[in-house]
């Protein structure tokens, strides 16, 4: 269907598959949480999605130390998606209540929003009704295979800026649609890397490019492309604790103190409070964590002014999404092209940014001819 709110609500009413009734011997380097995804995988098979090796009936490693793995396989996992042999990511999303999640980011899935190029809530491709687990009814959520946002850094000062800017987009366009994300931090935004590492990577070691064979000899290092010279698109991820009002004037308040970021001060678990200025707070912390903390980024600086408005102890004297859009829009109209060509530098790293200077003054020299 084309429209996933239509098949959400078929797929409500539609008996989940069952399980064979075939008895499955598990290896012993499996963990309990990952034998429900060996007796999955053949249903996933015949729905198009096709898992690693490991979770293949049968399966016996090829190696005497097991590789690196997600480390929470009940909720999600690595797949290909058979028809055109794409990398995606699986998701398991309880039924219980209104599967808050799977509403919320179906409708940013739903025609009409989802080509929208202020949408910066990561697609939803695909929603599955596997069968029962332990008694339990599940979804299964089918995302791209995303990445972290700074795997690798960005180049450049104006490279950070872009994917500021896509987040901060995104931040007002889930609030236009009357959504509260609740828990923006570094570790809930990434990047569609599709075209910045144009042969893939490996979905366990980030650095390498996916030996589909399983042979450790076909491993190879990742090949990155500039990012100022592909189309990169930055997302929010994970809206389990996100919730979603049906109009403006049907806002409300809510509670509670769960997340990455638990440093609000209005956040409680018993006094109510706006979840949208807490959005804009949450957003204001990510960038200064970006500049302050011991990994983050050197000058950055210029960001201070906006970052004291986003992150006001009152709320109501705090930006609003539209409000930071603005002024970060004309925050970056305001640097010039040499500034913002500055290559991007951690505060401490054992990185050498000498081949990156050296393309900056070519950069500067080349701008410098075209005027």
């Amino acid at each position: 269907m084309e429209d996933l709110g239509d098949a959400l609500l078929l797929l409500r009413h539609t008996p989940p598959p069952t399980f064979g009734t075939a008895s499955i011997d598990f290896h012993p380097q499996l963990r309990s949480v990952e034998h429900v995804w060996v007796q999955w995988q053949p249903w996933l098979a015949s729905e198009g999605y096709m898992l690693s090796s490991r979770y293949h009936p049968g399966w016996v490693p090829s190696w005497t130390i097991p590789p690196a793995q997600p480390t929470d396989h009940r909720k999600f996992i690595y797949a290909v998606r058979v028809a055109d042999n794409t990398p995606v990511f699986l998701k398991v999303c309880a039924r219980d209540g209104l599967d808050r999640e799977l509403v919320i980011v179906s409708r940013f899935a739903s025609q009409g929003v989802r080509d929208d190029p202020n949408n910066h809530c990561c697609p939803l491709l695909d929603v599955l009704r596997p069968p029962l687990r332990d008694g339990e009814e599940n979804f299964i959520m089918v995302f791209p295979m995303l990445r972290a946002l700074f795997d690798p850094d960005p180049d450049t000062v104006g490279e950070l800026l872009k994917a500021i800017a896509d987040l901060a987009d995104g931040l007002e366009f889930m609030h236009e649609h009357n959504v509260a994300h609740r828990d923006i931090h570094y570790r809930n935004v990434m990047m569609d890397a599709s075209s910045l590492i144009p042969g893939g990577w490996d979905p366990y070691m980030t650095h390498t490019v996916f030996a589909e064979d399983g042979n450790p000899r076909h491993i190879r290092e990742i090949r990155v492309l500039p990012r100022s010279r592909v189309a990169v698109k930055y997302y929010f991820i994970d809206f389990g604790l996100s919730t979603a009002f049906t109009s403006t004037e049907g806002r409300g308040y809510v509670t509670g103190t769960v997340g990455l970021n638990r440093t609000l001060p209005e956040q409680s678990d018993t006094v109510p409070y706006d979840p949208f200025p807490a959005d804009v707070r949450m957003f204001g912390d990510m960038l200064r964590d970006w500049q302050t903390v011991s990994t983050g980024f050197l000058g950055l600086s210029f960001l201070d002014p906006l970052i004291v408005q986003l992150r006001h102890d009152d709320p109501s004297r705090r930006l609003t999404a539209t409000q930071l859009n603005v002024e970060l829009k004309a925050l970056v109209a305001s640097r010039s092209k040499l500034f913002l060509d500055t290559p991007l530098r951690r505060r401490y790293t054992e990185r050498s940014y000498t081949m990156a200077w050296m393309r900056f003054a070519v950069r500067s020299i080349g701008n410098v001819f075209r005027v």
